[in-house]
């Protein structure tokens, strides 16, 4: 038997004033129980955001 999951791609800006990358784009990746993995948009690592330090933009689901 198949099932289909159903998951939304959530696309993100990062509202944190005091952030490095405050300003910057990206897409979560896995949320997790404290925080959300996002990898932005031209920059090659993963990183942690809170979700009081991100804003979701734009949500698709596939």
């Amino acid at each position: 038997m198949k099932y289909h999951e159903v998951f939304s791609v959530k696309r993100v800006q990062v509202t944190d004033e005091d952030s490095p990358f405050y300003g910057r784009k990206g897409t979560i990746l896995q949320t997790k129980r404290y925080f959300n993995v996002v990898q932005l948009d031209d920059y090659p690592y993963e990183v942690n955001f809170p979700d009081d330090e991100i804003e979701i933009i734009e949500e698709e689901e596939e």
